[in-house]
């Protein structure tokens, strides 16, 4: 249960993210789609572990879908 998440905060809440957040070329990136993302780069170097991603992508997608002002 993760639902008190709002997916702007998500990346946070994955440690092996922290040293790449704040670099992508896109101030507000989502780390899901956009080029330059930096998340996305250590990803595909290997400095991340892919299935860390996609947990992310998932848990995202979820997230994106909630309204939190209800």
């Amino acid at each position: 249960h993760f639902d008190f998440i709002k997916p702007d905060a998500l990346p946070e809440t994955f440690p092996e993210f922290g040293e790449y957040l704040g670099k992508c070329v896109w101030r507000n990136c989502t780390h899901t789609k956009e080029s330059g993302c930096a998340i996305t780069a250590a990803v595909e170097d290997g400095k991340i572990a892919a299935s860390r991603r996609e947990s992310y992508l998932k848990m995202y997608e979820e997230l994106s879908k909630k309204n939190f002002w209800e």
